[in-house]
């Protein structure tokens, strides 16, 4: 049961807006917009940006209303994923106490054992790895579907260094430890993607 659909959209200079369509209007807007794709928008309102999972840092975000329009266009400007990385030391910093979700680029230097435990009375799995950008190392804690991606990302194999881009992720704090944490259907991995945050990343 939904009770909206939460989306995050980029312009042309790379900045972030998070925007909502309330279990109300899903039905009237489910076949309008697609993942990747570039519209015009009009008529929509604008609320607080609040909550515990903020996808974007902007003060507000888009509503979607009965008036709002939509107008499928193309551009080459607006970048597809619109990473706004930060520094391992930033993320540190927050103490696991931000209400906003952050990307993340690094060279994966370690992958740690499967491991299940219970919360509520229901088994969770959880996979540990380490990323190292240069500032240091950023632990990241991969649940669910997350798991299978990584499992498959290192089988692959790389003839150059493995780089993750993690996107929408929760810094959280545990037992004095940091870690940058995967959300639900929220958090996007890429695995050594050709785009150019990654290498500005490498350079």
């Amino acid at each position: 049961m939904f009770f909206s659909v939460e989306m995050v959209l980029i312009d042309a200079e790379g900045g972030r807006i998070q925007a909502s369509i309330r279990k109300a209007m899903i039905r009237k807007f489910k076949n309008s917009i697609v993942e990747g794709g570039v519209y015009k928008m009009i008529y929509f309102g604008l609320i607080e940006n609040c909550g515990e999972y903020r996808a974007s840092f902007h003060q507000f975000k888009l509503l979607f209303q009965p008036r709002t329009r939509i107008f499928p266009t193309e551009s080459e400007v607006i970048p597809r994923f619109g990473i706004q990385a930060k520094i391992s030391e930033e993320l540190r910093e927050t103490n696991g106490k931000s209400d906003y979700m952050f990307d993340f680029i690094g060279v994966l230097t370690a992958v740690g054992e499967e491991k299940e435990f219970k919360k509520f009375g229901r088994p969770i799995r959880v996979l540990e790895i380490e990323l190292t950008d240069d500032k240091g190392v950023m632990k990241c804690s991969l649940f669910g579907r997350f798991i299978q991606m990584m499992k498959d990302f290192v089988a692959n194999g790389v003839d150059d260094l493995g780089i993750l881009v993690i996107q929408f992720a929760k810094v959280k704090e545990y037992m004095g430890q940091i870690s940058l944490n995967t959300v639900g259907n929220s958090t996007r991995l890429l695995w050594n993607a050709q785009i150019p945050e990654v290498t500005s990343f490498k350079n």
